[in-house]
């Protein structure tokens, strides 16, 4: 078998400029990474690769433990548990939790309570270090000397939290999803393995259709912290160019929470189309334009819930609006196959 890339896992190879593993034929016996992961660490130039047909459940039921990661602000949109539930040890990590408003209290309890989650559970960041030390002190108490893999939806942060584990810096870390694209192994001197693999694509998430540039604005990387706005009878909120909520009946008071990137605008519902024409690319972006031409090309699609104080609606891949006050009948517009969902609010 040949090298593989240290930070993704691709096979190296130098045959093809296109597939993934692919180093400069005059760098083929020192390279470490591959052109793509090379690029990424020293210039943030991302090029997407698909992953198909990877043998995930084979995996899962080959090592000791599975620790699959959910994003805390996309969990709807990032939980894939489900098609794990024969694996008999499992751990559920909760990574980004930097990113939320809410105490480890609350969360935990909405895990519980709200998701019905009866295993193990860590509440983490990996990037801000929260949580790790029990989360690994647990882990090489139970499981010194077993295999472990990290497992869950593209960026989530599977790469972030073992490069962070493991002090390991070679291991290519992007905020764009995507990144991995083969099993990454790392081994400890007391024979621990760790596996990081390649995300898994979750379907229905709103960032998943967009250009990566876009894709990095859609993805938080600050806390979130949203503005709040009261909503009549006629009148819609748009989330950039990508969720648009209107008011059918009723009055309510709404806070979205997404990243600070994309711009919040209030309108009119009758003049929704003419903002998406005039403002797309420039002040109501994302989408870019050609995120947009790709939308219509798909097409949008209307959902009407009736809405409450004490409820969220989230979209898979941006964030979620909390209603905190009033009670109405709203419709939300996403592009045509966007997962929407509703649910308890995390703070009561």
């Amino acid at each position: 078998m040949g090298r593989r890339c240290l930070g993704c896992g691709a096979l190296l190879q130098s045959d093809d400029p296109g597939r993934a593993g692919y180093v400069p034929p005059e760098k083929t016996e020192t390279a470490q990474l591959c052109q793509r992961c090379f690029r990424i660490k020293h210039y943030g130039d991302f090029k997407s690769v698909s992953v198909e047909d990877f043998p995930f459940d084979e995996i899962s039921k080959s090592v000791d433990l599975v620790c699959f990661i959910v994003d805390a602000v996309d969990i709807e949109g990032s939980w894939l548990v489900d098609r794990f539930e024969d694996v008999e040890k499992i751990w559920l990590v909760v990574n980004k939790t930097d990113l939320l408003p809410f105490s480890k209290e609350e969360l935990s309890r909405w895990v519980v309570e709200e998701i019905g989650w009866t295993r193990k559970f860590f509440l983490i960041s990996a990037r801000k270090g929260w949580g790790l030390k029990s989360f690994w002190d647990e882990m090489m108490f139970a499981l010194s000397g077993k295999r472990i893999a990290f497992m869950g939806a593209t960026n989530v942060g599977k790469s972030s939290l073992l490069s962070r584990l493991l002090g390991d810096t070679d291991i290519t870390v992007s905020p764009w999803p995507g990144t991995t694209i083969d099993v990454v192994e790392r081994s400890l001197s007391d024979g621990t393995v760790f596996l990081d693999t390649p995300g898994i694509v979750p379907e229905g998430r709103l960032y998943g259709i967009l250009c990566p540039n876009c894709q990095k604005k859609v993805i938080p990387s600050k806390k979130l912290s949203g503005k709040v706005f009261l909503l009549t009878q006629g009148r819609s909120l748009m989330l950039g160019g990508l969720v648009i909520l209107s008011v059918e009946q009723g009055s309510v008071l709404v806070k979205p929470f997404i990243s600070y990137e994309v711009p919040l605008h209030r309108t009119n519902k009758l003049r929704i189309y003419e903002i998406l024409k005039e403002g797309v690319g420039d002040w109501l972006a994302p989408p870019c334009k050609g995120c947009l031409k790709k939308v219509e090309e798909m097409g949008w699609e209307e959902k009407v819930f009736v809405m409450e104080a004490g409820k969220d609606i989230a979209v898979s891949g941006i964030g979620w609006i909390s209603f905190f006050k009033g009670e109405g009948k709203v419709s939300v517009m996403v592009p045509k196959g966007v997962r929407i969902t509703v649910r308890r609010s995390i703070r009561r």
